[in-house]
């Protein structure tokens, strides 16, 4: 039950996976496929790494900032056990976030899915830029309003710099 994750991200070579229930990240090889190492990080969910390679997530409600060191080496040749410093970098304009992205000029974008039901834009330090999306969503049952969002998930960011937003209900999903 511990080992579900919780959120994935990419970047140079290193898939991190998140483990909520474990207050741990991993990270894997990608070449192939060996653990290099473990970060603690309280209730992490969703990851995110920005361009210069500083890993973000959504822990206990707040985005922070990861970064990564190495404490010592285990018995494990190939592992590392590492510890990490974090810092709280946004509290703001978040709301049940679910979803966490990073823009190629470091733009973050955060899916909230409590009242909010919208994407918060913050830039690389963390400031409040604005929103998308309707303020509170659209409407459960009734009228469809095609500029609102409910329960937004996973978001990502294109080659063309295009933010994806994927509902998270049975219907109408939408992308």
């Amino acid at each position: 039950e511990k080992n579900q994750a919780s959120g994935l991200a990419w970047h140079d070579g290193q898939l991190f996976v998140s483990y909520r229930d474990r207050n741990l990240v991993a990270m894997f090889s990608t070449v192939d496929g060996k653990l290099k190492g473990t970060l603690e990080v309280q209730a992490p969910e969703r990851l995110a790494v920005t361009p210069d390679g500083m890993l973000l997530a959504v822990s206990s409600g707040k985005v922070v900032q990861v970064a990564r060191r190495e404490s010592r080496v285990e018995t494990d040749k190939d592992s590392r056990r590492k510890t990490s410093d974090q810092r709280v970098l946004i509290t703001t304009h978040l709301d049940d976030p679910q979803g966490l992205a990073v823009g190629p000029d470091g733009t973050i974008y955060v899916a909230n899915r409590g009242t909010l039901q919208n994407i918060s834009v913050f830039d690389k330090d963390g400031k409040f830029l604005r929103s998308v999306g309707k303020p509170g969503g659209r409407p459960r049952v009734g009228t469809y309003d095609r500029q609102g969002m409910l329960e937004p998930g996973g978001i990502a960011i294109d080659a063309k710099g295009r933010l994806w937003v994927a509902e998270t209900l049975d219907g109408p999903k939408r992308i």
